[in-house]
């Protein structure tokens, strides 16, 4: 969903020219060179904005998202075919992007993408999982809201997926095949089924383990979490993993020096 340009207003006190002039010169990039002008934007040096001089870019943006996500079967989505596999690269760029985008941006509520966002937390790609939450991340802070759980009343037993010569979105689409699963749910399902799934790899561990430490500093900033997410040792644990020896685990402390950081700010656990 594109930007609703109705209710963007201008009310900064801040110099944007230097924003102006980059949304101006994406806006014109032709699309071919879109991303590639995207991925040079490692660090904002471009001062903070009205999320609203961003309108054309997003809006480029949003269809790329849209396309993405467009499912291929009761599950899977476009960018988890094998033939759409240079999509995951497009979109994890576009999401790094705009997660430096709102990070130093005002009037955040104009975003208009956050159905197609939604929906990638459905993606079996751990890297575009990564990347959402990143995104989401920027999102939260400051952002107070409330959680509404749900009973679970069906459950679905499976044994082995890591075995099976089958992707996440392959199973789910068996899943839902086979099981009334309500749309409620599918989400939850589809998490537990790629954790199962990729767990037993070294390399997609790691990544499943960062995407737990990332939901988590969203969960503490946005969420009254009750004690299955955050119980008392936890602070604890996070203190042994950036004890861990550097290397391969960089990844994995970072993430966990950001979910004490979340933690500690949201006084989560009475931590003063």
């Amino acid at each position: 969903m594109k930007i609703d340009r109705k209710k963007i207003v201008n009310r900064s006190g801040y110099d944007q020219n230097e924003c102006m002039l980059l949304a101006k010169r994406l806006s014109e990039c032709p699309d071919d060179t879109l991303i590639s002008e995207l991925k040079k934007i490692n660090v904002w040096n471009y001062g903070k904005c009205e999320l609203g001089l961003w309108a054309d870019v997003l809006d480029r943006l949003d269809a790329i998202l849209e396309r993405a996500v467009t499912k291929v079967g009761r599950w899977m989505l476009r960018l988890d075919t094998p033939e759409e596999a240079s999509l995951v690269d497009d979109v994890v760029t576009i999401l790094e992007f705009t997660g430096h985008l709102i990070e130093h941006s005002i009037y955040r509520y104009l975003y208009g993408s956050w159905n197609h966002i939604l929906a990638l937390f459905g993606s079996e790609n751990m890297d575009i999982l990564l990347a959402v939450l990143g995104l989401s991340y920027n999102f939260s802070r400051g952002r107070p809201s409330s959680y509404i759980p749900w009973p679970a009343n069906h459950k679905i037993v499976l044994h082995a997926l890591h075995k099976r010569k089958q992707t996440p979105s392959q199973i789910m689409e068996e899943l839902l095949a086979q099981h009334p699963v309500p749309s409620s749910k599918q989400m939850a399902l589809f998490a537990r089924v790629r954790l199962a799934t990729y767990f037993a790899d070294p390399e997609q561990r790691h990544k499943c383990i960062r995407a737990r430490l990332q939901a988590l500093s969203i969960l503490s900033y946005t969420f009254d979490v009750d004690e299955r997410h955050l119980y008392p040792n936890l602070l604890d644990e996070l203190v042994e993993v950036l004890e861990l020896p550097d290397g391969q685990y960089m990844g994995i402390k970072a993430c966990a020096l950001r979910t004490m950081t979340a933690i500690v700010n949201s006084h989560r656990l009475g931590v003063e």
